[in-house]
């Protein structure tokens, strides 16, 4: 039988309890829940501390911004407020605020200040800055910032009125190409179209225009510019040599432009456009019996009652293109007078050449009607027109003696913008300096740039007119700010390069068109132009705006006995005018003379037919009072006027502000180093 084994029994070790463990396990979890609550206990008192902080930056802010809004709108209803040139005004004093209840906000006070920043003259425009300082009641916390405005320009504006004169309207075929503003109503006849916005203090009404952005009325009345805001200019103007007393038989401004670098050796420069390359001059009637047959001459008017038709024949002739030494040629102009002078016979009559004048074109005995007309009814190349006193077109009459005589080879020629005369037979030409310069000496082999010259490089410059020349450019008169000053009354026309205001105390007259030497529409703010008169502004019915009858110059009527004298058929003008500043009553208009007769139906504008075109205006028209331009007759100049994009962000030196602000920048300060004082030193460091 098998034999059996059996295996010792084994009993389980009992394990011995560990002392202390479970009360280390309660201590660690305890501990950690202590902790967890201590951190939730921090983080919602951080939370809630941060809360406060923020509504408490919250609140500091918007009251900051409440006292900025609040200044803003003082500084533009409260006429007692004035800004210094340099430091500042106070206009809250630890004041408290109200919230939208009407409820004062607690714990909170606001300090407010105002004063000009950036060039605080106005040359470039005018800003001002606002500044908050908001603070507890104790002082311990504040919060600083800036509000930076810009002062609206009257520049602005397309058609600025402060009255609305009776009876006229704007009418079909009429544009206003920007911002129109009546400090009384605005009145509206047929179908006009306003490309943006027209306000009115009272209404805006009548007809059927087109309003591309609108229309406002019950708008608050914007203040005219008066002679005090103006008072400086005279001064600015005296200290870079560019004041001037008006002659009383008529001062003539003309700008002009001069191509500095025609042989560049990169390439050839055909343009006037560089910033040194802007010049002007001046021209002062002397001879005459009256102050109104001067001022005649210095337009070129048609009928000169004192002296017949001395104006028209010495002033207007056509072009011709002669045959000068080495058999070169040269298209140079001839007075209407001169058409009957042996020499101007004889260059007609060279050996072998007719010098490219017209047997038909010369005139023996004494001129006749029938012969003025024929000639003065030239059309391109031959183009009839007519010049002011003075200019160097006119050559052969200036440089005559006063009977009459062409003696001298250098009286008896034609002229070109090169045959300067710094003393003529009517007045003489105000120089600038014996020592002109220097970089004017290369632009004697092109010259200056006359528009809608037949020559598009004239001979050049001669090397006396330099000294007549005022540069424009600041490198060449640093002492510049960019005003010229006339103490009376002013003619105006040409060709500028440059950023200008031209003030005269008295009127202005258009005596013919003004360009910008770069197209506004083309690249903005390139040039600026604004013009001021004490009294009004004109274009003027002359020879040069208005077409003429060359039979009978007094009397104009249309197409059948009447022609264009001029380089086009529209009055042009680049630039914005402001008129009625001096606050004489029954002046202060932009205004066309002679609007309701002189030739009727030449031409169209608009669809509209006038008798003169159009007035194509880059810029504004701030005025006194309206006055009208052309009649439903056909006569006169309709408005098609455009606003220079340029205006809307700067403006002519100095020209006047509205006195509203517009926001432009915030700035938030350091509150820990802010001291006001310290702050517009810096802003209106100039």
């Amino acid at each position: 039988m098998p034999i059996s084994h059996s295996r010792p029994e084994q009993v389980p070790a009992i394990a011995r309890p560990r002392r202390g463990s479970a009360i280390i396990l309660v201590m660690l979890t305890a501990a950690g829940l202590a902790a967890l609550a201590l951190s939730a206990i921090y983080l919602s008192s951080s939370s809630v501390l941060m809360t406060k902080y923020y509504d408490k930056e919250r609140d500091f802010r918007y009251a900051a911004e409440q006292a900025l809004q609040t200044g803003k709108s003082r500084l533009t209803l409260d006429t007692t407020v004035h800004l210094p040139d340099s430091g500042y005004v106070q206009l809250m004093n630890n004041a408290q605020l109200m919230d939208a209840s009407g409820s004062p906000v607690p714990h909170v006070r606001v300090n407010l200040y105002a004063g000009l920043t950036g060039n605080t003259t106005g040359q470039f425009g005018r800003f001002a800055s606002l500044v908050a300082e908001a603070h507890d009641t104790l002082g311990n916390t504040r919060y600083v910032r800036r509000l930076e405005m810009m002062v609206q320009n009257f520049a602005r504006f397309a058609m600025f009125t402060n009255q609305w004169s009776g009876g006229l309207c704007y009418s079909t075929g009429e544009f206003i190409r920007g911002v129109g503003m009546s400090n009384q109503g605005w009145s509206s006849c047929g179908s006009p179209t306003y490309y943006d916005t027209i306000s009115a203090h009272t209404t805006v009404s009548g007809g059927t225009p087109t309003y591309m952005h609108g229309m406002k009325q019950g708008v608050p009345i914007i203040p005219f510019p008066t002679v005090s805001a103006l008072s400086n200019l005279p001064g600015y103007a005296s200290a870079a040599g560019w004041s001037f007393t008006s002659v009383a038989k008529g001062t003539r401004l003309e700008f002009v432009a001069i191509n500095m670098n025609p042989s560049a050796p990169a390439t050839t420069d055909t343009t006037e456009q560089d910033a040194n390359e802007g010049f002007f001059r001046i021209f002062n009637d002397t001879a005459g019996t009256s102050a109104a047959e001067g001022l005649k001459r210095a337009q070129a008017v048609y009928n000169d009652s004192v002296s017949g038709w001395e104006v028209y024949n010495r002033q207007c002739g056509d072009w011709h293109t002669v045959t000068i030494a080495g058999g070169a040629t040269r298209t140079m102009f001839f007075p209407f007078i001169v058409h009957h002078q042996m020499w101007f016979r004889t260059a007609a009559h060279t050996p072998g050449s007719t010098g490219g004048i017209a047997a038909s074109d010369t005139i023996s005995g004494t001129p006749t009607a029938a012969q003025r007309a024929a000639i003065m009814s030239h059309t391109a190349p031959r183009q009839a027109r007519c010049y002011p006193a003075g200019d160097p077109h006119l050559v052969a009459v200036e440089r005559s003696t006063a009977g009459g005589t062409y003696v001298a080879a250098d009286t008896a020629k034609g002229g070109e913008d090169s045959t300067f005369t710094p003393v003529t037979r009517t007045g003489y030409w105000s120089r600038w300096t014996t020592t002109p310069v220097a970089a004017l000496t290369p632009a004697l082999t092109c010259g200056m740039q006359s528009v809608g010259n037949l020559v598009p490089c004239p001979a050049g410059i001669n090397a006396t007119e330099e000294q007549y020349l005022y540069p424009i450019y600041r490198g060449y008169n640093p002492n510049s700010k960019g005003v010229i000053y006339f103490n009376g009354d002013v003619n105006m026309s040409g060709y500028l390069n440059g950023t200008l205001t031209v003030y005269a105390s008295g009127s202005v007259y258009f005596t013919d068109d003004l360009y910008y030497t770069t197209d506004p529409s083309v690249k903005l703010c390139a040039n600026e132009l604004g013009v001021i008169a004490g009294k009004d502004i004109w274009i003027v019915d002359n020879a040069i705006n208005s077409p003429q009858n060359p039979t009978t110059p007094s009397s104009p009527t249309g197409p059948t006995n009447s022609v264009f004298m001029s380089d086009n058929k529209d009055f042009y003008l680049d630039g914005v005018t402001l008129a009625g500043v001096a606050g004489v009553a029954g002046f202060g208009s932009f205004q066309v003379q002679n609007w309701n007769g002189g030739a009727i139906n030449m031409t169209t504008c608009n669809g509209t037919n006038v008798g003169r075109g159009c007035i194509k205006q880059a810029g504004g028209v701030i005025e006194q009072f309206i006055s009208a331009t052309y009649n439903g007759a056909g006569s006169g100049f309709a408005e098609n006027r455009s606003v220079d994009q340029c205006l809307l962000k700067q403006s002519p030196p100095y020209f006047p502000t509205t006195g509203k602000y517009a926001d432009n920048r915030y700035f938030e300060l350091d509150p820990a180093r802010f001291n006001i004082d310290s702050v517009y030193s810096r802003l209106q460091a100039n």
